[in-house]
């Protein structure tokens, strides 16, 4: 719950609902209705600086299609290279399947530093923006492999 209250400016860009044990669980929910691996990003010192969600492969029928669901890394952590690790180990666990030849993720509109950070690492945006039933409006990046 700490690491979500940490992350309460990027969770504000598309949700009103309190950050509790609920909204833990929907994520969690998302992830195994999507086939998706959840990650939690855990420090040396045990302490909880992230999460992130992907899908290895065959993400919306697509068999040529991974997706990042989420990645979300504790604000007293940011800056600091963790996300990119955390993306470069996704990466190369999808490159891995010879099918797989592109990464896609959503990105939130009014996030302009999240749209910096995927650009940076290559990706492009492909489509957008898009209202999803959430009440986030986001655009669709891609990485072709």
């Amino acid at each position: 719950m700490t690491l979500y209250r940490q992350c309460e400016d990027f969770i504000r860009l598309g949700s009103a609902a309190p950050i509790d044990d609920a909204m833990v669980q929907a994520d969690l929910e998302i992830s195994q209705r999507i086939q998706g691996i959840f990650l939690c990003i855990w420090l040396p010192d045990g302490v909880l600086a992230g999460v992130a969600d992907y899908v290895p492969a065959g993400f919306e029928g697509m068999g040529h299609c991974a997706f990042i669901n989420l990645l979300m890394i504790g604000r007293p952590w940011r800056g600091r290279g963790l996300g990119t690790a955390v993306l470069k180990w996704i990466e190369q666990r999808a490159w891995a399947a010879a099918e797989v030849t592109a990464l896609r993720i959503g990105v939130q509109v009014d996030n302009p530093r999240a749209i910096n950070f995927w650009e940076t690492h290559g990706f492009s945006r492909i489509g957008g923006p898009t209202a999803y039933p959430d009440g986030t409006v986001g655009y669709l990046y891609e990485k072709n492999k």
